[in-house]
């Protein structure tokens, strides 16, 4: 893993110096500002679909809006680049190890770029920015309690119980959450600090204006199989970054791309003294949109890739030499139904499948 510190500071770069530098950046949503009237129509959509999936932009440039369009197209051009890119590292050294963190970085970024391009299509085409809520400053405490059913065609499947709980404050967030299925006495935790680096404090009202924000990881997992008399230590450290589509062009309001990249150290504890030692790159894209536009309304929807091998989901079964070494898809769905509490609901596919739903209560404006 040499030179790893060089790629992640050219993530940072990456994720969000281009866009600014590339497309120009509008100053965030000032109180106030009059939404501008977009006109969207069936037309407008499917062409955003198709061929709007071979030429990112397509809806915006029929409607008119040459703009956004060749800025979705820009964009698309910078996908292929990274995807392609990474495709190619891969071949010419062989998918040697010592290349893993460049072939994961450019691959992720030009991922994240290829996918807002033609989501950011779809959602410019059908006016959702009028629809959609906006970036909201996080409560104090916010503690949830559900189930996940998780389905192994290989290992046992079943129900856990999950119980989450996450503080804020100023640029600082800490949260915990555990995983626990008694029959087996399966027990998933995870701990996680974060510190803003760029974006606003979280629970302050500016937040609301600029959701733009790079934040430092660092995280603690344990996992326990007890049937299988072996515990995993794992330590993640990353970088998370999301870009408001707001601040690119208005049609994009209420939307946002999610992208990270990081690694994980730790080992394999087994009874019998043995003891294995790992590590992995870690890296997630996703789209996703905020929900809510009243002010005590709260929530986001979030479509996602994950590219990790060790949790419940694992790595995506697919036919060829893909197969296991790709990570997961992945559907989050988090909203207000009062005032403090909500609800989360999650699904992900990889070599398993994963579903949970939890009540959420929020404390501390």
């Amino acid at each position: 893993m040499k030179h790893v510190k060089y790629w992640i500071l050219a993530l940072l770069m990456g994720l969000f110096l281009f866009p600014k530098i590339a497309f120009g950046q509008t100053q965030g949503i000032q109180s106030g500002e009059v939404e501008e009237t977009r006109t969207s129509g069936p037309l407008q959509l499917t062409l955003s679909v198709v061929p709007g999936v071979l030429v990112h932009g397509s809806g915006q440039l029929i409607a008119g809006d040459t703009s956004l369009g060749l800025k979705l197209l820009a964009a698309q051009g910078v996908g292929i680049l990274g995807l392609g890119g990474g495709i190619a590292m891969l071949a010419i050294t062989g998918a040697s190890d010592q290349f893993n963190v460049p072939v994961i970085w450019t691959m992720s970024l030009g991922g994240a770029a290829f996918i807002f391009s033609w989501f950011g299509d779809i959602y410019a085409s059908m006016g959702a920015s009028q629809l959609t809520g906006r970036p909201k400053s996080l409560p104090l405490m916010e503690i949830s309690q559900g189930i996940q059913f998780v389905y192994n065609p290989i290992l046992d499947d079943g129900f856990y119980s999950k119980t989450s709980l996450r503080l804020a404050a100023k640029k600082w967030l800490a949260s915990a959450s555990i995983s626990i299925r008694p029959d087996l006495n399966d027990i998933r935790s995870q701990l996680r600090g974060q510190y803003r680096l760029v974006g606003s404090a979280r629970n302050s009202e500016e937040f609301f204006t600029l959701g733009d924000s790079l934040d430092l990881s660092l995280g603690y997992d344990l996992h326990t199989y007890d049937d299988r008399r072996v515990v995993s230590h794992q330590f993640p450290l990353a970088l998370l970054g999301r870009l408001d589509l707001r601040n690119l062009d208005k049609a994009l309001r209420g939307s946002f791309v999610d992208a990270s990249i990081g690694l994980v150290f730790g080992g394999y504890f087994y009874d019998s003294g043995t003891v294995e030692y790992a590590e992995q790159l870690i890296a997630d894209i996703g789209f996703g949109v905020y929900l809510g536009r009243r002010k005590n309304q709260w929530g986001t929807a979030k479509l996602y890739y994950r590219h990790r091998h060790d949790g419940f989901l694992g790595g995506a079964k697919l036919i060829g030499l893909g197969s296991g070494a790709t990570g997961s898809a992945n559907f989050r769905l988090r909203h207000s139904l009062f005032d403090d509490w909500g609800f989360e609901i999650g699904a992900g596919a990889g070599s398993a499948y994963v579903f949970d739903l939890s009540a959420i209560y929020r404390w501390g404006k």
